[in-house]
């Protein structure tokens, strides 16, 4: 059988890769908000009425992918949340099993 091994250290470094403000998914997720935005009115400006059919679709692509942007930044703050409790839980069950150790009869 395998022995499992936590380490909270890491757990802590897998939530970092979510919500840290520099390097973490929502900071990636929001650069890609910025860096997408205004397509529809881009669209507009450079191809005018011509292409409204074109626009509306671009503009109801705006609004889904920032609807999806922020679903996914929600997710990874979710999931930040559940590693730091995961290896708080762990650190806090690993404290109490060691000092009820030497108390309990086998």
């Amino acid at each position: 059988m395998a022995n499992l091994a936590v380490d909270p250290t890491y757990l802590e470094f897998l939530a970092s890769k979510h919500d840290d403000e520099k390097t973490g998914a929502i900071n990636d997720l929001k650069q890609a908000e910025i860096a997408s935005s205004g397509f529809a009115w881009d669209l507009w400006w450079t191809h005018g009425p011509v292409c409204t059919e074109g626009n509306k679709a671009m503009h109801e692509l705006d609004i889904l992918r920032s609807a999806v942007l922020v679903g996914l930044e929600a997710i990874s703050a979710v999931l930040a949340a559940g590693l730091r409790a995961g290896a708080q839980a762990y650190v806090s069950t690993d404290e109490q099993g060691g000092q009820n150790l030497g108390t309990q009869l086998v």
